[in-house]
This record gives C-alpha cells, structure tokens and sequence, in this order.
C-alpha cells in the first residue's frame, strides 16, 4: 500500500512467503472477477502464519498448552481468521495492522474484532449441568460432533444413541445457549432468552454419511443455532424457518418449526436454558401454521397419527395437502 514493502518474517523459511504470493495471485483474480477453473480452490479469506507457535515448538519442552503466550497466539489466528473472513474495510485493515506493530507477542493480549465477533462460552460448571440434564432426560451419550472452529459461539451436537426407552437417535445441540437471544421487551419474559435444539432421526440414519440427505439435519441444527446472532433476533416455542429450498434431493420438507418439550435447566439464577425439538415441514403445513398457529398444526400431527414430537421420515405424510 502506497508504495510500501510488505515484509514476511517466517522461521519456516519459504512456506508463508509462497502462501502470501498464492493469496495475492486468486484475490488479484477474484478482484478482477476473471474466470476460475471450477476445480481450483480460491483461497482469499484467510492468510496462515504459526510463527511464535513454531518457535515454541521449536524451542520449549513445555506443553504448549501450558504457555500462556502460545495459547493467546492460538486466539489471535483465530480472531485473524474472523476478521479476515468478514466483510472488511481498508480502514479496519489499517487499525489492526497498526495494532500488531504495538502489539507485544510474548503477552497474552488478543486483538479484538469487535462484538460481533465474540465468541460467547458455557462455563465449565454449566456444560456439566447441561450434559446432567442431557443423560438424565435423553439418555447416556459417548459421542459429540465437536466444532472445529467457531466464531461467534461453540456449537457441538451430542448424539444420544437408540436405546430401549426411545428407539431412535435424539441430536441435541450444546452452546447455543451461551448466547442470550434479543428477546423482545414486550414479551415480559426473560426465561426465554436462552435454548437449545433438539431433533430426533430414526435408528436407521447413517450418521457418518457426509451427502446432504443424511448431513441436513445437523446442518440446520447448526444454522438455527446461530440465526439469533446472524439476525440480531430470537427463537422459541412455534416459530418457523423457511430453509428456502428442500433440504435434500428427494427430501420436500422446507421449513423448520421449533416446538417446546417442556425441559429446561437453570444454569444460574438469571440463566435459564430451554429445550426446542425441530419439526421440519412441508410447505403446506408451514402456511397452515402461519394461518392458524403451531398448536393447531400439532393438532393434525395428533390426528392423523404421528407421534409428537415426530422422528425425522422423509417420507411422513403432509397432513396440509388437503386442509
């Protein structure tokens, strides 16, 4: 920029300096809006660098977990690949580039992003109390999805496997309720601030698959998980999200409705955490909930036979085709 050198410091040697010139080279020709083989990976959106992480390893028999320096090193790569991610301006760029050059790498500070970029935690005492409740109403569980990178909160899925009370699999998420949802004044209700979701898949769901017609489900546990903070907004008992498309080929359902299981776990005084269970809906019965409301819609659930709450069956019937 105007004319300055950019200047690379790697103890890897050449490693950052090419990853610097493959940056520059797909942004020139995203900038430039040039056509792209389909088959290239652009990478515009993140520039990697473990120089003090390299040195520690290099040079410490310590765990590096255990160094405070490299651990606060670790958040600001990751607060890096936030900001980088973001819909930055030259200006932001300029403000955090000028706040490395006072920046002392051997302390613990991490660069801020902004709020909207916080990452919001669970306590450890209140993930104990959460996977408490989870045993305790849903059934014992060995296996969690854990997020690899998060940006905003940390969202893991813990699968409870089928068992002899419920023949199928419950998906509960776990960190959407360190996030205090923008619940309206007007409610009057500040017990609703907080949730997590739930949704039930049946025993025969392969889980392990990665194609969207098994994926979608933990998909959308992950998108509503954080709809409250993309959109500044909430989620409780009857509300509806339209997924804009069907979730999956052969798959019709294109809505998520959100229902109330009546569990819920006080995590403190002033947090309270609620359970939703996700039904997801044909677009004839998300009108008709919009029509009428969620408890007349459960109401046909009731009446033609389908168990409330429902296990995932791409194939249920529409109880709206007709009404």
């Amino acid at each position: 920029e105007n004319g300055e050198p950019f200047q690379v410091f790697d103890l890897n040697g050449m490693c950052l300096l090419l990853d610097v010139f493959m940056y520059l080279d797909e942004h020139a020709k995203f900038l430039a809006n040039e056509a792209v083989n389909d088959q290239q990976k652009r990478q515009t959106n993140i520039l990697s660098s473990t120089l003090l992480l390299d040195y520690f390893n290099r040079t410490s028999s310590e765990d590096i977990k255990n160094i405070p320096a490299a651990q606060a090193e670790i958040a600001r790569i990751q607060s890096d690949f936030v900001f980088m991610s973001s819909n930055v301006h030259i200006e932001d760029i300029r403000k955090r580039v000028k706040a490395y050059k006072e920046l002392d790498i051997l302390g613990t500070e991490v660069l801020p992003v902004g709020d909207e970029f916080y990452t919001e935690l669970y306590e450890a005492d209140e993930i104990d109390s959460l996977e408490k409740l989870i045993s305790e109403r849903y059934g014992k569980f060995e296996n969690v999805y854990h997020e690899i990178l998060s940006t905003d909160i940390h969202v893991d899925i813990v699968v409870i496997p089928p068992n002899e009370d419920k023949d199928y699999y419950t998906l509960v998420t776990m960190g959407m309720g360190a996030h205090r949802m923008n619940v309206p004044d007007e409610s009057g209700n500040r017990d609703i601030e907080r949730a997590e979701l739930i949704i039930y898949l049946p025993k025969d769901w392969q889980l392990e698959k990665e194609e969207e017609i098994w994926y979608w489900p933990l998909r959308w546990l992950k998108i509503l998980a954080r709809l409250p903070i993309k959109h500044y907004t909430w989620l409780g008992y009857g509300h509806t999200i339209p997924t804009g498309q069907p979730v999956a080929e052969d798959v019709l359902f294109n809505c998520m409705m959100l229902v109330d299981n009546g569990e819920s776990v006080y995590l403190s005084e002033e947090k309270r955490v609620n359970f939703y269970t996700i039904i997801p809906l044909y677009e004839e019965e998300m009108q008709f909930k919009l029509n009428h409301d969620a408890d007349a819609l459960i109401d046909l659930f009731i009446n033609e036979g389908i168990p409330y709450p429902p296990v995932v069956d791409k194939n249920r019937k529409n109880v709206c085709l007709e009404k």
